[in-house]
């Protein structure tokens, strides 16, 4: 395909996230500030794809990391996703519902692949919550299930919708947190200037003909 008619869509939860695209070089690219959270993410998606056919969908944001092997600052490719805290109990037990059922949208043991992504791209392991997590205990309960490097409100919602649509789809996030910390300690203007500066080099990197 040529690369005059290949469209973009570039989503982000918020506005504050959504300035890195005010410059992105990017050719017949379009913008949608989707909002904060699964249900808005979701909705919004949907319908604009439904409308608004394109090649591809990037969603850029902030994230809380697990591990200080991803330090504040850094920006990565989700590789897969999944809606971590949907959880129910079995015999007094809190369980995740999608690692054992939803085989058709979660393939992977829970875990939504994107649409068009190769298999060498190196990037991490996300999940997606209804909340940022706070407590020790429930930090340990994601990480026993689902192994997360890091986690955000929209991921697996926006993976889900391009899957639906069949729009291949490419999720980039950068660590403002490290998962458990107070808000005070989020380091939001950091993370939104290093995202500025590596985005696009990320995209243009996987998908050289954008």
């Amino acid at each position: 395909m040529a690369k005059e008619s290949f469209q973009v869509l570039l989503t982000a939860p918020t506005e504050l996230e959504g300035r890195v695209f005010e410059e992105h070089g990017l050719d017949q690219a379009h913008v949608l500030i989707t909002g904060i959270g699964t249900p808005l993410t979701l909705s919004s998606l949907l319908d604009y794809l439904y409308w608004h056919p394109v090649d591809l969908a990037i969603q850029v944001g902030f994230a809380g990391s697990f591990n200080e092997s991803l330090p504040i600052g850094t920006t990565h490719v989700v590789l897969m996703d999944a809606f971590a805290d949907v959880a129910w109990y079995l015999d007094g037990q809190r369980e995740p519902v999608y690692k054992n059922h939803g085989d058709s949208f979660f393939p992977l043991a829970g875990y939504l692949l994107p649409n068009g992504l190769s298999a060498h791209v190196e990037g991490v392991r996300g999940i997606t919550v209804h909340e940022p997590t706070m407590d020790k205990e429930n930090i340990n309960w994601l990480k026993k299930y689902w192994s997360p490097d890091m986690e955000t409100m929209e991921g697996a919602a926006f993976y889900l919708a391009c899957n639906l649509r069949n729009v291949p789809s490419l999720q980039i996030r950068v660590v403002s947190n490290y998962v458990g910390d107070n808000r005070e300690k989020w380091e939001f203007s950091l993370a939104l200037q290093a995202l500025k500066k590596t985005w696009v080099p990320l995209v243009k990197k996987i998908y050289p003909y954008v």
